[in-house]
């Protein structure tokens, strides 16, 4: 093991971030989580002064701090997003950068109800995930053939305060409060459960690599669905009520096969599996 390499989770307090530093300490991998409370990444000199500590180390970089789009879907949000990678190049810019992960959106394509791939027109419709795009092409020129790109789809598991669709349908059903649902449910969805953005990464540090790469199960699945597995799960009758919002909703289903290609010895967890680990987790 290299003593002087070391892994940095920015962002590693939130859902996904805490999920990784998780699955790093239980590994050989040596670590540091970064939060807001040690370094504001809208500061430029403060990111510059937190990080010359680490400028003698050799630095593997997963970067999945970002205002999230259910918080702050603006303008402003999309600003501070991009700033905070401008930040941290600027401040790094002499350091010994071994690889950069980051954790972009699918939102950044052109859905249409087609399986999106690394290849599908890329057509950002919201500031979220116009920020993610942005910072995807900021990221190429600063490091090139050490990113590795990962577009996520909605991400769930046991830490994500109901944030997610699995955990608010779980929440509804559990409360026995109104489900809402359009078009009866029938539109298709894939989520990844959180675990398996952790093994993802730690895979990627293992056997380094880099380019873009979308994660999920590979198998969409309706809403409707959704809900009678975490219905049964929790025995109890879902109350489903009609809405009218979003009746234009696409559907959403993604193709996994270049990250299956490049590491094949890798399984994702099924959203049928994934929900039933969730619902113990809870329980």
């Amino acid at each position: 093991m290299n003593i002087n390499k070391i892994a940095i989770i920015i962002g590693g307090n939130g859902f996904i971030g805490s999920e990784v530093v998780r699955a790093l300490k239980k590994s050989s991998i040596s670590c540091v989580s970064v939060s807001r409370k040690d370094c504001n990444l809208l500061a430029l000199d403060e990111v510059k002064q937190y990080f010359l500590k680490y400028k003698a180390q050799n630095l593997d970089i997963i970067f999945t701090a970002s205002i999230v789009r259910r918080k702050n879907d603006s303008e402003s949000a999309l600003e501070n997003n991009i700033l905070m990678i401008r930040n941290f190049i600027k401040a790094t810019y002499s350091h010994q950068i071994n690889s950069f992960i980051f954790l972009s959106s699918i939102d950044v394509y052109h859905n249409n109800n087609l399986s999106l791939n690394e290849s599908t027109k890329l057509l950002p419709n919201k500031p979220y995930a116009a920020s993610k795009l942005s910072s995807e092409i900021i990221l190429k020129k600063a490091f090139k053939d050490k990113l590795i790109i990962l577009r996520l789809p909605g991400v769930y598991g046991i830490n994500d305060k109901n944030g997610s669709i699995i955990g608010k349908f779980t929440e509804s059903i559990k409360n026995n409060t109104d489900l809402k649902l359009s078009n009866k449910g029938l539109q298709y969805r894939d989520y990844l459960y959180v675990e398996d953005v952790a093994k993802v990464i730690l895979s990627l540090l293992e056997r380094p690599f880099s380019g873009i790469f979308n994660l999920s199960t590979g198998r969409s699945i309706r809403l409707v669905e959704i809900v009678k597995i975490i219905s049964k799960e929790l025995g109890k009758v879902p109350m489903i009520i009609e809405s009218i919002e979003d009746l234009s909703q696409a559907n959403i289903k993604i193709s996994n096969k270049k990250f299956i290609d490049t590491f094949p010895n890798f399984s994702f967890t099924s959203m049928e599996s994934g929900i039933k680990k969730y619902i113990n987790e809870l329980s």
